[in-house]
């Protein structure tokens, strides 16, 4: 059987670009049952969210954020810069799992899952302000 790989090529690419096309809502578009964005303040009071909107941040763009802070930085600049990432980046995590607590009809599994995180963030968010404050001067 003779295959011709051209053919072959230009046709897989075609089924590719459909299936892209088809589910494209639902791999970018994160919304909830109703069909609205979903949305999340953070501690710094930017909202958070999945899409084009130009007040919102995602959070792919948040942690490349993050990351691009950090980046050419040094000693105490850098270890500044990621204590105080980190303390935004763990309190959306504990603010995250207070809000599923908020509903009754959770899993077990993850309402246990939400209480851990939030015992070992906020335990951890403190110990990253006393590094600030202790190293750095910064109060947070």
């Amino acid at each position: 059987m003779n295959i011709n790989y051209k053919y072959a090529t230009i046709i897989l690419s075609v089924l590719l670009v459909v299936t892209y096309a088809w589910h494209w809502n639902d791999i970018f578009n994160h919304e909830n049952k109703n069909g609205a964005q979903t949305m999340h303040k953070m501690p710094d009071g930017t909202m958070m969210m999945n899409s084009d909107n130009k007040d919102a941040m995602s959070m792919d763009s948040m942690m490349m954020d993050m990351l691009a802070g950090m980046k050419g930085k040094t000693g105490t600049e850098l270890e500044k810069v990621f204590l105080a990432e980190m303390i935004v980046h763990h309190q959306g995590a504990v603010d995250m799992s207070v809000e599923l607590l908020k509903d009754t009809t959770i899993k077990p599994e993850l309402a246990t899952f939400a209480q851990d995180i939030i015992k070992a963030q906020t335990s951890e968010i403190a110990m990253q302000k006393k590094w600030l404050k202790d190293w750095f001067g910064i109060i947070k």
